[in-house]
């Protein structure tokens, strides 16, 4: 499924999922 892969992303690079979330919140 599309989460499944995504959940390995964030756990391959969670820096890069928390930047993500941050320009989600922030908008920039």
């Amino acid at each position: 499924s599309v989460l499944a892969e995504e959940e390995i992303e964030i756990r391959k690079n969670p820096l890069k999922r928390t930047t993500d979330l941050l320009k989600k919140v922030f908008g920039s």
